[in-house]
């Protein structure tokens, strides 16, 4: 295994990762030309934006992880990931978006997601929910996130990061997560492989990172309102600079911000942080 701090990616470094697909696998993919796999890694986001930084490794690299020791989604939440029990991965891409639209990328990963792992669970994918913005549960409960971040360079995006993480054999959680947490295991009681479910993923993936790179952002803000109860009529409540914010949700804007009617009768757009169900 290679230190993420040093020198360019092994070229034997996939075999360490027990789940990562071969070339064969992903070819005729656009967005996943290249897989760097990895027994443990802090963090795959980190380690793709560091070997960015050094064009160390090009967009369309993905970079997976049988293990993170310091895994992160979005708020600098940690993100447990357990050695042969998730799928940990990140995905570098060039920019797709204008600065203003930057949103959909997290959008339409999940969106994505949502999708792919729908087909795995069915009939309890129709139980499977996107909320707002980055997180996909079950029942309430957390199966997988999504962590985009942008790589800048001398003040301008050059690369894109796009990590998700997702529970597919846990059995169990720490104590502190466990009624916040499932498993595709806990779902269906049956052991996916790794393998299948990410591969089941990446076509899917690159159909909708397709969209967004035609610009075809009605679509994506189309379906995922079509996929996520959240979108509309949901009681949530945020927190801004000044406290709590108490109000029921009314759809995507055009830019992919989440549109809030507040108790008091005002419309807001929220852009960043998270809600809450009250």
């Amino acid at each position: 295994m290679l230190d993420s701090s040093q020198g360019k990616p092994d070229v034997n470094a996939t075999h360490s990762c027990p789940y990562a697909p071969i070339d064969a696998e992903i070819s005729g993919l656009e967005y996943c030309r290249t897989v760097v796999g990895f027994e443990s890694v802090g963090s795959t986001n980190e380690l793709a934006k560091d070997w960015a930084l050094k064009n160390t490794i090009r967009p369309g690299t993905l970079i997976l992880a049988d293990e993170q020791t310091d895994g992160r989604g979005r708020l600098n939440h940690s993100w447990h990931s357990p050695r042969g029990r998730g799928i940990y991965a990140s995905l570098l891409l060039a920019p797709l978006t204008p600065p203003d639209k930057a949103s959909f990328v997290t959008l339409t990963t999940g969106l994505a997601l949502h999708q792919a792992i729908s087909g795995l669970i069915s009939p309890a994918g129709n139980r499977l929910d996107i909320k707002w913005p980055n997180d996909i549960i079950w029942e309430n409960r957390k199966l997988a996130g999504i962590l985009a971040e942008s790589v800048i360079k001398d003040g301008q995006q050059i690369f894109i990061v796009v990590g998700f993480g997702i529970n597919v054999t846990n059995e169990h959680f720490p104590p502190e997560i466990q009624s916040r947490a499932v498993s595709l295991y806990q779902i269906n009681r049956q052991v996916l492989s790794r393998h299948d479910v990410l591969l089941k993923i990446l076509p899917v993936l690159e159909n909708r990172l397709r969209q967004l790179a035609t610009a075809d952002y009605e679509r994506i803000r189309y379906d995922w309102e079509q996929a996520s109860s959240f979108a509309r009529g949901r009681k949530v409540k945020y927190f801004d600079k000044h406290g709590p914010v108490m109000g029921i949700t009314n759809g995507l804007k055009q830019d992919g911000a989440l549109q809030i009617v507040t108790r008091n009768h005002q419309v807001v757009d929220v852009y960043h942080g998270e809600i809450f169900e009250y």
